[in-house]
């Protein structure tokens, strides 16, 4: 039984004659997609004001700088993506650049 649970995505995703594949490497890989999202979310941290943590006491003063946890996440899966995803992963940033999307 556990063998006809695996079969059924394969099969669907034969069934399309390939057209899933084009569209996945169209999109880019899941590491380099992640590691996009990754960086659009740690830039967005730039416009809110830390409410918790050593951040809140810095107030007002943070707003405009990403949070650097946030950053560091990004440029983990920019890592991933560059080792496991190197075709796909040429239209990230490069780590020293991920502040500016």
């Amino acid at each position: 039984m556990h063998d006809r649970r695996r079969a059924g995505p394969r099969r669907r995703f034969a069934g399309r004659g390939g057209r899933g594949r084009a569209r996945f490497r169209e999109r880019g890989g899941p590491l380099t997609t992640a590691a996009q999202a990754a960086i659009r979310g740690a830039l967005s941290t730039a416009s809110l004001r830390p409410r918790r943590g050593r951040a809140s006491y810095v107030g007002d003063h943070a707003l405009g700088v990403p949070d650097p946890g946030a950053l560091a996440v990004a440029l983990l899966f920019v890592a991933l993506a560059d080792i496991h995803e190197p075709t796909m992963a040429t239209r990230l940033p490069a780590p020293g650049y991920v502040t500016v999307l």
